[in-house]
């Protein structure tokens, strides 16, 4: 042994390991930010690239067609859904309850060939009156929501259909009785 390695005491002085040589170095604030600049250069790519890597979905392979004729295209039109009444009991008879969109209520139409064509829907339907739902309320969408009052012993169904064919028209439903829960 030599005579550096050797305390007063004879016992031998542990050599600094490699992390206590890093931890020198990074005493000084200079070299601090550069290590984290070289760190943040080679991880935030590396990151980058397997992220997107895991994101990235295969583009779906279009299924071959029969003929090799050109076909032309049918415009998409989805089948209407069935509407169906709900049980007796749980709505009021002979009410609908209308949304007509933004801008389309009876009350909002200036274009007289559209109100008569919601007058005609109204009598089609068997109806006795119709109320704004929402009376005292400055929002515009409750504003669009009526109550129609039908005949007694209208059909429900047909009266759903007749409205929801109009183009004024957002939703149409029966008047649902709400019951709390016991």
């Amino acid at each position: 042994m030599t005579d550096e390695n050797i305390n007063p005491q004879e016992t031998p002085v542990p050599k600094t390991d490699f992390l206590n040589r890093i931890l020198e170095v990074l005493k000084t604030r200079k070299n601090a930010v550069l290590v984290i600049i070289i760190l943040a250069l080679i991880v935030i790519p590396l990151s980058l690239l397997t992220f997107s890597k895991k994101t990235k979905q295969p583009s779906p392979i279009p299924a071959p067609t029969a003929s090799l004729t050109p076909t032309r295209e049918l415009p998409f039109s989805p089948s209407p859904t069935k509407f169906q009444l709900p049980p007796e009991g749980s709505y009021v008879p002979d009410q609908l309850i209308v949304k007509y969109k933004s801008g389309q209520s009876p009350e909002e139409l200036k274009a007289p060939n559209k109100l008569e064509k919601i007058e005609s829907a109204d009598i089609q339907a068997g109806f006795l009156s119709k109320e704004r739902l929402y009376k005292d309320t400055d929002d515009s969408v409750l504003r669009t929501y009526y109550l129609i009052k039908l005949k007694q012993g209208s059909d429900l169904l047909k009266a759903v259909n007749i409205y929801k064919n109009l183009e004024e028209v957002g939703n149409v439903d029966v008047n649902h009785i709400v019951q709390s829960f016991r």
